[in-house]
């Protein structure tokens, strides 16, 4: 047995296409909004990267075991 919660926002239930149009405008533009700013804010450090490049060029079959360590301050949708 659910709630009856269909009176919340009845006109939610089936958008007309101005809803449709609007959310996805929306989402593009958060997506692309957070992707400038990982593309210019964004910076990496790689220590030691002589190091890594020769051990990813290994024999086959030689196991490679790697850690890295990151920081964030990006969530949702930053990560995205």
């Amino acid at each position: 047995m659910g709630y009856d919660i269909g009176w919340i926002i009845p006109r939610l239930r089936n958008p007309g296409r101005l809803w449709h149009c609007a959310s996805s405008i929306t989402v593009a533009v958060v997506g692309l909004f957070s992707k400038i700013i990982l593309e210019f804010l964004n910076k990496t450090t790689v220590y030691n990267r002589e190091t890594l490049a020769a051990a990813v060029r290994r024999p086959r079959g030689q196991p490679l075991l790697t850690v890295s360590n990151h920081h964030s301050c990006f969530d949702d949708p930053g990560l995205w």
